[in-house]
């Protein structure tokens, strides 16, 4: 539903927050749990991960270093991994947040959704997993036009092949 959809900016909400006299931001210790995702299992029974305020902070500055670059400010990003992965809660949608990025965000992969996506909002830099680069490299659906934005596509969750990233350079060499 396009009415369903709202832009809200971080810096707005912040500017909100100042004007209440009963807004008081708490006192956050670095080392504190911020986040308790779990993990898949994949090295035994899955488990809680305690990710401290610092962790999440370091990961982020480790996104920013010059020769990783993630995102540039206000970037738009597609939001398509869970929100329950590091990837899309820290990487994506932190990480984001912090450069004032536009994030569409999607509840799960839908093929017609998808592609609507890139066409509508043009998302420049994407975190995807292997299934995806490969629908977007090997969908005959997925045009030039749906690729024509995309500056960024950082894959993660599983090794990505070499003959998948050629595939996906013969299609959108600009990436």
């Amino acid at each position: 539903d396009s009415n369903a959809h709202q832009k809200l900016a971080l810096s707005s909400l912040v500017e909100l927050a100042k004007d209440e006299e009963t807004c008081t931001l708490p006192s956050i210790a670095p080392a504190s749990t911020c986040w308790l995702p779990y993990s898949s299992g994949t090295t035994g029974r899955p488990k809680g991960v305690r990710l401290s305020h610092a962790n999440l902070v370091a990961n982020m500055a480790q996104l920013d270093h010059p020769t990783v670059r993630f995102m540039e400010d206000e970037a738009t990003t597609l939001l398509l991994l869970p929100l329950f992965h590091i990837g899309g809660l820290n990487i994506i949608m932190s990480h984001g947040l912090s450069h004032g990025a536009t994030q569409i965000i999607m509840p799960s992969f839908e093929p017609g959704m998808f592609l609507e996506i890139l066409t509508k909002h043009r998302p420049n830099t994407m975190l995807l997993v292997p299934p995806l680069i490969q629908f977007l490299a090997q969908h005959p659906a997925v045009t030039a036009d749906h690729l024509s934005s995309i500056e960024n596509i950082t894959g993660g969750a599983a090794p990505i092949g070499l003959s998948l990233l050629d595939q996906m350079h013969q299609k959108a060499p600009h990436i």
